[in-house]
């Protein structure tokens, strides 16, 4: 059973501030440069899915929400794409972008991960108005072109 099944306080703990506490340890000591570097293993075999969206989607539907004259005051309402996208698709469209061939590492499926995900965006669209501003293909590219400009920038 993975760690975080078992301890989810100390893996959450982890998770969320790990890389705030190096990234706060290296400013302490003046570090002007980070290299944080992770697997490129997938848990599974590639084929489960995520609905990926792009931050300026999530800012759109923030401001829809503040400036609506509808009731959505304690509303969950769902901000995505309403599509889904499999891990081997995501790799496929970051190695497009990048021009390379970054192969996958399958690991045995994890017990408790979600295999499907799709976001249900029907409400954000009926009380918000809100409308997909930037599409998965165009939020990779964005990202990977925001990661190269700031990340090479020092």
């Amino acid at each position: 059973m993975p760690l975080f099944l078992n301890e989810p306080v100390t893996t959450s703990e982890v998770n969320i501030m790990g890389t705030v506490k190096l990234l706060t340890a290296a400013a302490k000591v003046k570090v002007h440069r980070f290299v944080y570097a992770a697997s490129s293993s997938a848990y599974g075999d590639g084929s489960q899915t995520r609905d990926f969206t792009y931050v300026a989607n999530n800012v759109q539907a923030n401001i829809l929400a503040a400036t609506t004259n509808k009731p959505v005051a304690g509303k969950i309402i769902n901000i995505a794409c309403g599509k889904s996208f499999s891990l081997v698709e995501l790799l496929k469209t970051i190695n497009q972008v990048l021009g390379k061939n970054v192969e996958p590492i399958f690991e045995p499926a994890r017990k408790g991960d979600v295999k499907h995900s799709l976001a249900d965006i029907a409400l954000a669209r009926e009380l918000l108005g809100y409308k997909v501003g930037v599409g998965f293909n165009e939020g990779i590219r964005r990202t990977v072109e925001w990661y190269m400009k700031n990340m090479s920038a020092n």
